[in-house]
C-alpha cells in the first residue's frame, strides 16, 4: 500500500495505491497469479488563473504469468 499526501502552496492532493494478490508456482519455471489493484489521485489547485480539481481512479483484478530460469 502506498499513500502520499502533500500541500504545497496552491497545490493540495493525495495519491493512494493498494495492491493484494496470490501467486502459485505451477512448476519450477512457471507460475500464475491473481491480483487486485486500486489507485486514486485527487489534486486541488487554488490559483487566480485556474481554480479546480482533478480526481481519477481505477480498480480491478488482473492475472499475471511468471517465468523463472
Amino acid at each position: 500500500m502506498d499513500l502520499f499526501s502533500a500541500d504545497i502552496g496552491r497545490y493540495d492532493g493525495t495519491l493512494t495505491n493498494f495492491s493484494a494478490g496470490v501467486d502459485y508456482q505451477v512448476s519450477r519455471h512457471f507460475g500464475v497469479g491473481l491480483n487486485y489493484n486500486q489507485f486514486e489521485l485527487d489534486v486541488k489547485i487554488d490559483d487566480s488563473d485556474w481554480n479546480g480539481r482533478v480526481k481519477t481512479s481505477y480498480e480491478g483484478l488482473y492475472v499475471n504469468l511468471s517465468f523463472y530460469w
